[in-house]
């Protein structure tokens, strides 16, 4: 609520449940349907949720994207939700040339 999101999508209620229950998931959804969302609320509370925090330099999850401008999205929508959990960071790594 704090980021302005007041309920899921349909398509965040039909698979963020799937996520958190470690099953696999393929999603076909128009653009702006909380596709991403879907995907990174899941990741974010289960590394929250960890028994022990993640130690420097520990990996918690790796998220692939076929092209740099849809890595660059992810990672903005992903930012503030990592950013409200204490000592988690994120990072956009990308390759290939222009």
């Amino acid at each position: 609520q704090a980021l302005g999101f007041e309920r899921a999508t349909p398509v965040q209620e039909a698979v963020i449940p799937l996520f958190c229950g470690n099953k696999d998931v393929a999603v076909d959804a128009c653009t702006g349907s909380g596709k991403t969302l879907a995907f990174i609320v899941p990741i974010i509370e289960k590394l929250r949720r960890l028994e022990d925090p993640l130690r420097r330099h520990q990996v918690g999850a790796i998220v692939v994207s076929p092209t740099r401008e849809l890595s660059r999205q992810i990672f903005n929508v992903a930012q503030p939700f990592v950013d409200s959990v204490p000592g988690l960071t994120v990072q956009l790594l990308v390759g290939g040339t222009d």
